[in-house]
């Protein structure tokens, strides 16, 4: 991700997942970008693979959804550069 509408375009598809109640993106144009998801459930890591790839993007690596500080609070790392859509 390198600019405010790439976060745009993650935090729209993460926030379509159910569950999910607030996205929270630490962008880093040149290199891995943070993503905090907040939910009020327990959220399906591949649900949230592919609302980041929707949204033309990987996670880098590998997926990381540790709780942080409270109970549903999960971090992401996306990567970078935009995906190749066929």
């Amino acid at each position: 991700m390198t600019c405010d509408h790439c976060v745009s375009a993650v935090t729209e598809e993460l926030s379509a997942l159910d569950g999910v109640q607030g996205v929270a993106v630490d962008l880093n144009a040149s290199g891995v970008s943070r993503v905090d998801v907040t939910v009020n459930r327990p959220l399906d890591s591949a649900a949230v693979e592919v609302a980041i790839t929707e949204a033309g993007y990987s996670i880098g690596g590998g997926l990381i959804a540790r709780p942080r500080l409270q109970k549903h609070l999960f971090t992401y790392l996306v990567c970078g550069e935009m995906l190749l859509k066929g």
